[in-house]
């Protein structure tokens, strides 16, 4: 651990004050006043969250909230936009004229439909429990865009698909489609993009013949840096989180047996994570045994673990939106054997050298390079297959700005790996289809780091003792 002491000890009293703590609405105003700081004239943001999206039959999936919505407003409710600017704007709609910098547009009150989906905010609520300059209702998103793209330049829009790629006016039309015109789920998505293709390219040619051009960029240009550097809250909610993670990993290594499945040991992980607050995993939990140990996002979970094998499980509850990211690899029976304690204690290894040349301004792939070092020199460095490090905090795999280093505030992961095909035949048999990765969540400070999950038992030793206590 290195640091500023007092800083450190400050933030750790925080951690342990807060951990049941919520952002305050106070805070998420703040964070769209340094939102709008950063817009020009004649800009413009729209972050738009997640709809309900449809599983089977009349079932839908478990509503998550946009990760860079809920950042700025705080709002766990679906189908719903928030535009910001950095100069007045007056928009027309809802048979409603209002001006100012925040506009929230969000579903209304609907007693019949709270009967059976739960209480809304609704529009009267919001700006006094939102701490939100103004509110709308959702329905009355697609009339407002013509007043919110009257006199813009820019219009920032978070775009909400992985991989996403040029040209950004396409992503940006695609993401204005999320909401359908009167606020309802359209029977056909692809009527819902017909409809909001037509509306925005309605609006690009009335700017176009006043002589403007309209263009779009990805929000992250400005909320990435906001959300790379985490505020003393959102450090206490990723401890809380990390500390719920580490108690199920703890409950696994004490349940795990041969004969049991898969599935029972993530029973186990997510009764601890609910028991404690945490109301879903931040991503699907990975409870690999055996040859599933070398399959790096295995889900299904669905195979008896046999005598002898190892486990590798890769966990992070997620805690009022910040997820940790924990992986530990433990033995069946209890007991490493003499090939997997030595497989096990060079991937330890290569984390410990990794931490130790932790520093501020260093990058993950510089880190990456001291793990790989140490793994070629021992003969392991080919079965290491992934990427050492990943920023940590609302996503698993995190935001981060162009270029990001390792900066005070800012949290990642270490996770080196090795897995050994079981049918590499440039290896001894013992070794053979052995998977062992060991991952841990730190948080940079001005000269070194805190380990954030240094409670949760890490060596062999400390793995086994944990594993066969009351034995």
């Amino acid at each position: 651990m290195g640091g500023r002491k007092p800083q450190i000890l400050g933030i750790l009293a925080l951690l342990s004050s807060m951990a049941l703590g919520q952002i305050s609405p106070e805070q998420f105003s703040r964070r769209r006043t340094e939102i709008k700081a950063q817009l020009k004239p004649g800009d413009r943001i729209i972050l738009l969250t997640n709809p309900v999206r449809h599983r089977n039959g009349d079932v839908d999936y478990v509503f998550r909230p946009d990760s860079d919505f809920w950042y700025a407003t705080g709002l766990n409710e679906p189908m719903a936009a928030l535009v910001l600017a950095s100069d007045p704007i007056t928009i027309k709609a809802d048979d409603r004229t209002l001006t100012g910098t925040e506009f929230l547009f969000l579903r209304e009150r609907d007693p019949q439909r709270e009967v059976w989906e739960g209480r809304r905010i609704g529009v009267k609520r919001a700006p006094e429990l939102l701490q939100i300059e103004h509110a709308l209702n959702v329905r009355a998103f697609a009339q407002a865009l013509e007043s919110i793209f009257h006199q813009a330049d820019t219009v920032y829009l978070n775009l909400s698909w992985p991989n996403a790629t040029p040209p950004l006016h396409e992503l940006a039309e695609a993401t204005l489609a999320y909401l359908p015109p009167d606020g309802a789920r359209p029977r056909n998505p692809f009527e819902r993009l017909r409809n909001g293709l037509g509306r925005l390219k309605k609006l690009r040619k009335k700017t176009a013949r006043m002589g403007r051009k309209l263009s779009f960029k990805g929000a992250g240009e400005i909320l990435n840096p906001m959300r790379f550097i985490k505020s003393d809250e959102e450090l206490a909610l990723l401890q809380r989180a990390i500390d719920i993670t580490g108690q199920s990993q703890v409950a696994a290594m004490k349940r795990a047996a041969a004969g049991i499945y898969e599935y029972q040991l993530q029973a186990d992980i997510e009764h601890v994570y609910k028991d404690n607050g945490a109301r879903r995993p931040g991503f699907p939990s990975i409870v690999a045994s055996g040859p599933n140990s070398l399959i790096l996002h295995y889900q299904r979970n669905d195979r008896q673990i046999l005598d002898g094998e190892l486990i590798l499980i890769d966990i992070g509850a997620e805690y009022q939106m910040y997820t940790a990211d924990i992986t530990r690899t433990i033995p069946a029976s209890g007991h490493f054997s003499d090939a997997q304690e030595e497989i096990y204690n060079h991937v330890l290894q290569a984390q410990e050298l990794a931490m130790a040349a932790v520093k501020p301004g260093i990058s993950l792939r510089e880190l990456h390079a001291v793990a790989k070092t140490y793994l070629d020199s021992v003969g392991y460095g080919q079965y290491f297959i992934h990427g050492l490090s990943h920023w940590l905090g609302m996503d698993v795999h995190d935001v981060r700005p162009p270029g990001a280093t390792i900066q005070p505030g800012s949290v990642f992961t270490i996770e080196p790996g090795i897995y050994i095909p079981a049918d590499d035949e440039s290896v001894e048999p013992r070794y053979r289809g052995i998977g062992v990765r060991i991952e841990d969540d730190y948080m940079a400070t001005e000269d070194g780091y805190v380990h954030l999950s240094r409670h949760i038992p890490r060596t062999v030793e400390e793995i086994e003792q944990t594993m066969n206590e009351g034995n």
